[in-house]
């Protein structure tokens, strides 16, 4: 307590304490309750119950035995972070992962979970028969069947420079020689197509074609050789 200062009051006190430099504590009564100054600064330290400031605390509040007592502290703890983790580290870690797997399946991507798959490449008698089913199923076939005729005259005459000057026979021979293919199939799929069935015109723009892109092979396979 300092020595150099005392307390007054114009009321009569209820419990006083008093040393050499005059009245230091003191309680007074104030309408129905009642008010206790302390002319110090005690109780500050973790050495309360070992002095004498023990006993002014007891004075001061009032206190009586059996009476219970908090004392509350400002020193510095963890956060509610921190004592989560301490305390349910298991829980927190599980919980984490299943709130970031919700976000990752809720998210927006940027392509498929799975690369698509390469689709098998069609083959050639596969493209012909879907071509001229198109064809057919739009129109009667003939210009499909005309325009075969000419890609292969154009195919033979890049192999036969006197392809366009040879007769029908010649022509088929020549396209026969060319393919491997027989000639009187090669004839028949060369000629009028508005005499043949629907089913009969199909067979025969598949022959032409095929017919057409073996020697646009052979001619590749030629060009790449003499290179």
């Amino acid at each position: 307590m300092f020595g150099w200062s005392e307390l007054k009051t114009s009321k009569t006190p209820t419990w006083s304490l008093s040393d050499s430099s005059g009245v230091q504590a003191m309680r007074v009564l104030v309408d129905r309750g009642s008010v206790t100054v302390v002319n110090s600064t005690p109780f500050r330290y973790h050495n309360l119950l070992e002095g004498d400031h023990a006993k002014v605390l007891a004075a001061a509040s009032g206190l009586h035995r059996g009476d219970e007592v908090h004392f509350l502290s400002e020193d510095d703890h963890p956060s509610l972070l921190a004592l989560m983790w301490h305390h349910g580290a298991p829980v927190v870690a599980v919980t984490l992962m299943l709130t970031a797997l919700l976000l990752w399946r809720g998210c927006v991507r940027f392509g498929p979970l799975a690369a698509p798959h390469e689709p098998a490449r069609r083959s050639l008698a596969e493209q012909i028969r879907g071509t001229a089913e198109f064809a057919l199923r739009h129109g009667t076939g003939t210009s499909l069947h005309a325009a075969c005729v000419r890609a292969l005259d154009e195919a033979a005459e890049r192999r036969l420079k006197i392809y366009p000057r040879l007769g029908a026979e010649q022509r088929t021979a020549a396209l026969a020689r060319l393919t491997g293919f027989d000639p009187q199939a090669l004839a028949s799929a060369v000629g009028n197509p508005d005499v043949r069935s629907r089913h009969e015109l199909r067979r025969a723009i598949a022959l032409l074609e095929a017919a057409r892109r073996h020697i646009a092979i052979e001619l590749t396979r030629t060009s790449y050789g003499t290179r």
